[in-house]
């Protein structure tokens, strides 16, 4: 129905132009006009023009897909041949489970309001009630509305100086992820305490049932099992923020996650577990994690510990010096620079678990099941997609192809995706080429979610995104379908993942 409007409005287009040269032409010639004359050049010339435009455009089009088939092309077939990506072979099915994932922005407080009206389109960037430009205009923004700044606690926290607003906003963000994840970190630890560890190992009767069958029908003890069942299971808390914020401020942060993690913390304590670690370095790039998952996903492969991170991101660029800086260096949206960038604001948290966590604790306990998080691919762009000419889509179908290879996913036209694209016509038209030549045919109207196009650039925020509103999707569907979480945002890197129901949450923990 879309492409049918699309021809119309072309035709009305074209006809419009037509018909008032003509009908000036006419005029100035003073020539007598009959039925032949009003038909050829008001209905069919207008027509014949339309046509011809259209038949370009697919021409072009299907040049363009032709040239980049040749390219990809090898390399896709290959992919579900031969592993995507160099090293250990069995390590290239190696994956995380997503346990849970929490999301805070200007359109919703979790992942599933938040997927469900970036979907609906409903919603746009506005003008802010408080920022102005340079030229004392409003700005446009994508503003959590009346969010409440006694939310951050800052005043139970140490230090005598305000900090920075943008600051103050993400901590009044985090609030609901961290209590999110806290609570479903908590539901599984508590699988641990100690009446329950006790019971757990019970008799001889209780390990054999729930143990590995072997062809004498009897289950036996290994060391490798009864290893992973006295490994105490670590975790990790890791927390993405702007490298800009000064080290009072992030400080002011990571203290701010600790009270609120305190009761888990103490609860894991009981159970004999170690204390979380804290990892607090910006990222250089909000796609850099990626690179950082992908080395836990590999380690947890070779090891086989038990092991859960909690990791959270959070930016808002609601603040006048950020609006400033962008302004001077070019990169904010306005009137005039309409490819510049929208101020926008979230917080997102993923709480990740190794599989082997999966024979620790029963995941039934979970609100959704477990998500299955493939290996993430990491590429770079040889030519940035801000660069004017032509932005070519290679680089992103390789980056795609290679993701659905490593999660042994086919590409289908059941596929969804989910994107940081916002509203450049660059990072559209790129994701779209993409896609129609990985899955030609695929509606991306339809199955592609343009997160950025209406929560604005939201920094580091964006580093889990994607994935989290990839994993509410999946949700969404009630697991039958595979979200392909994608970033395109940044100038050069390109990042995808595959995210699935996990087929082994039904396990037995041993």
């Amino acid at each position: 129905m879309t492409r049918v409007l699309k021809i119309v409005l072309l035709w009305l287009i074209v006809g419009a132009m037509v018909w008032l040269f003509t009908l000036w032409h006419w005029q100035q010639s003073g020539r007598d006009v009959d039925l032949f004359d009003i038909v050829s050049y008001l209905l069919v010339l207008p027509t014949v023009i339309a046509g011809g435009w259209l038949l370009a455009l697919w021409a072009i089009k299907k040049i363009r897909a032709k040239a980049a088939q040749e390219i990809v092309l090898p390399a896709a077939q290959t992919s579900h041949a031969a592993p995507a990506l160099s090293g250990d072979q069995a390590l290239q099915r190696a994956h995380a489970l997503v346990l849970d994932a929490a999301v805070h922005t200007c359109v919703g407080p979790d992942a599933m309001s938040s997927l469900a009206e970036v979907q609906s389109g409903a919603v746009r960037p506005g003008l802010d009630p408080s920022l102005q430009d340079y030229d004392g205009l409003p700005i446009f923004s994508a503003r959590v509305a009346d969010l409440d700044l006694d939310d951050a606690d800052i005043g139970e926290l140490p230090r005598a100086d305000a900090p920075a607003m943008a600051v103050s906003r993400a901590m009044a963000l985090l609030r609901g992820p961290v209590e999110q994840l806290a609570e479903t970190w908590m539901s599984l630890l508590e699988q641990l305490s100690p009446t329950q560890a006790m019971a757990a190992g019970g008799t001889d009767h209780e390990w054999g049932s729930g143990a590995k069958t072997y062809l004498s029908g009897v289950g036996h003890r290994t060391p490798d099992d009864e290893k992973q069942r006295t490994d105490p299971i670590q975790w990790t808390v890791r927390i993405l923020m702007p490298a800009s914020w000064s080290v009072a401020d992030q400080d002011l942060v990571v203290c701010a996650v600790r009270s609120r993690l305190a009761a888990v913390v103490d609860h894991a304590t009981a159970c004999g577990m170690a204390a979380p670690q804290w990892q607090v370095i910006p990222p250089a790039t909000p796609e850099i994690w990626w690179s950082e998952l992908d080395a836990h996903i590999k380690r947890w492969g070779r090891e086989g510990r038990a092991e859960a991170l909690l990791i959270l991101a959070v930016d808002s660029a609601l603040d006048e010096p950020t609006v400033e800086r962008w302004q001077s260096v070019g990169e904010l949206f306005t009137a005039q620079h309409q490819t510049g960038r929208v101020p926008g604001e979230a917080a997102v948290g993923m709480l990740l678990s190794s599989p082997a966590l999966r024979g620790r604790v029963d995941f039934k306990a979970l609100a959704q099941p477990a998500i299955r998080l493939a290996r993430p691919v990491c590429l770079r762009r040889d030519k940035s997609a801000d660069a004017l000419g032509r932005v070519g889509a290679t680089t992103l179908v390789e980056t795609m192809t290679q993701a659905l290879a490593v999660a042994g996913v086919a590409p289908s036209l059941d596929l969804m995706v989910v994107t940081d694209a916002d509203h450049r016509a660059s990072r559209t038209s790129e994701l779209f080429e993409a896609l129609q030549t990985l899955v030609p045919g695929i509606d991306p109207t339809v199955q592609v979610t343009r997160a950025g196009e209406v929560l604005g650039d939201v920094g580091v925020a964006r580093s889990l995104l994607s994935a989290a509103l990839g994993c509410a999707a999946v949700w969404a569907s009630e697991g039958e379908q595979v979200a392909l979480a994608t970033h395109v945002q940044s100038s050069h890197e390109r990042v995808a993942l595959a995210l699935s129901v996990d087929d082994a949450q039904d396990a037995v923990p041993v």
